[in-house]
């Protein structure tokens, strides 16, 4: 007998469509949530159902929608701000369907719904709708009264007239490099073809530091013979004119001729107590100077010689720094 029963209940529950079983979903859920509800909308038609809940859940005003497509995704419904003519996109189920127990709008505003087919094509209702206008004792008095458990909230997605993008930000930075070296690469390539920059050749006449400091003619340099002026004089060639009053001979000297005289330079160096390496990180420049380009170090060379101009630094200063820079 109760094999019977089931076979009966069984196929009784078949001959349901599948729009009745879900909008009996719906009404129960809007029951069991909402603290008072009324339907402003319940419309049908061949193609699609609509149903619309406005109530009270938690002292608020809250709506409800339920729009279920005979064909799935063959028509599509968006919330409209009569106003501002914003459109709101509502969650979607699989088939493309609409089942929100719950979703604020804005106060002071007015809305509607847009139903559309997949062409984008607007249907036109038969009936006007317009919704958001009621106060909360207003929807109070015309409702009928749920179990008032809650209900959960959906958030609505604005609809754009040209979708934005999701932007993958790891490929666009990658790109971004990719683009960067490309460009830098064909930089250096127009740099080395026209020989301009670092690429420039050196002209001969070019004081060459780098050369100077390795060769032989900066040790002679270094040990070279300075020549000095001194004033000699002949003795023989002072003569006693005459006696003064006192008795002090007066002497009459020829006129001294100016001589040169050559000493090796092995006299103390002399150093000023001038920071130079303080100085030249000031400036920007690295004191290890074996990390710098040749560029750098003809930029150092120029700071030495200004330093030594202004006699901040002294000639032994000067060479033993020029010494450092160029040879490291």
């Amino acid at each position: 007998m109760k094999i019977i029963l089931n076979l009966i209940l069984t196929f009784f529950l078949s001959l349901t469509t599948p729009v009745a079983t879900a909008r009996a979903e719906f009404e129960a859920d809007i029951n069991k949530g909402y603290d008072y509800y009324s339907y402003i909308v319940d419309y049908e038609n061949s193609y699609y159902s609509l149903a619309v809940v406005e109530g009270i859940v938690d002292d608020e005003i809250v709506y409800g929608v339920f729009f279920f497509n005979d064909v799935s995704r063959s028509y599509y419904i968006t919330l409209v701000n009569e106003k501002t003519k914003v459109r709101q996109i509502m969650p979607e189920t699989g088939r493309g369907d609409v089942y929100v127990l719950g979703f604020k709008i804005k106060p002071d505003s007015t809305y509607t719904f847009l139903i559309r087919d997949k062409a984008g094509h607007e249907q036109s209702l038969p009936f006007k709708l317009s919704f958001g206008s009621k106060t909360e004792e207003e929807i109070r008095l015309a409702s009928n009264t749920g179990l008032g458990k809650g209900v959960s909230m959906s958030s609505l997605e604005t609809a754009y007239r040209f979708k934005i993008l999701k932007v993958n930000w790891l490929a666009l930075i990658i790109s971004l490099l990719i683009a960067a070296a490309i460009v830098s690469l064909t930089i250096i390539i127009y740099f080395y073809r026209k020989k301009k920059g670092v690429f420039k050749k050196k002209d001969e006449s070019d004081f060459d530091f780098e050369k100077f400091i390795h060769s032989n003619e900066y040790d002679n340099f270094l040990s070279r013979e300075i020549e000095k002026p001194i004033i000699e004089v002949d003795p023989d060639t002072i003569t006693v004119e005459e006696v003064g009053e006192n008795g002090t001979p007066i002497v009459a000297k020829e006129d001294a001729t100016q001589v040169y005289k050559r000493y090796e330079r092995d006299v103390e160096a002399e150093y000023s107590e001038f920071n130079i390496k303080d100085y030249l990180e000031k400036e920007g420049f690295s004191s290890d100077y074996s990390q710098l380009s040749e560029e750098d170090k003809n930029q150092i060379t120029l700071k030495l010689m200004y330093l030594k101009d202004k006699n901040l630094i002294t000639v032994d200063d000067y060479l033993e720094e020029i010494s450092k820079l160029w040879k490291s």
